[in-house]
């Protein structure tokens, strides 16, 4: 029984790491971000550095608002402050 929570452990693992490398590795810098609709929460720094250097913004309340519109498609990448993503 052990070796299965370990074999299913260390699927889980390799399934979520690379579902992180595809969803970021074709985002190299801003201008992949161009042609794209950005969620981020209003009011929030990023929101401030995504108006400064002219892209797409898609203000939402919080964090779960702004997965929820790229999971539907609405937002084409979501951007937001990593230790608030870490926290929540």
């Amino acid at each position: 029984m052990s070796s299965l929570f370990s074999v299913s452990i260390f699927v889980a693992s390799i399934t979520a790491a690379m579902t992180v490398n595809a969803l970021s590795s074709n985002v190299q810098n801003l201008r992949n971000l161009e042609d794209r609709r950005i969620a981020t929460v209003t009011n929030s720094i990023s929101a401030a550095f995504l108006t400064a250097n002219r892209l797409v913004v898609a203000d939402y309340a919080s964090p779960d608002e702004i997965f929820k519109a790229f999971e539907a498609g609405v937002a084409g990448a979501v951007i937001f402050d990593g230790p608030i993503f870490a926290y929540d």
